[in-house]
């Protein structure tokens, strides 16, 4: 009986450690998904402020050309 009750005593503690290990794993894909998002945001505005310079630029060179039509 005493050694069902330790195998029932070990058998407990390492689904403990597993659930602590499960509980680590999810944290860890919280923080992930976080990161996640935080990538795609500046991504994002990286992708925003391309397209304002590209936008900025063809203004530029439309405005130069102009100028040397008027020259």
């Amino acid at each position: 009986m005493a050694s069902s009750h330790n195998d029932m005593m070990e058998t407990l503690q390492e689904a403990m450690y597993d659930m602590r290990m499960v509980e680590e794993l999810l944290m860890r894909m919280d923080y992930a998904e976080y990161n996640l998002q935080l990538l795609k945001m500046e991504i994002n505005n990286v992708t925003k402020t391309k397209d304002r310079l590209r936008e900025q630029l063809k203004q530029e060179k439309k405005e130069n050309e102009d100028d040397k039509d008027n020259i």
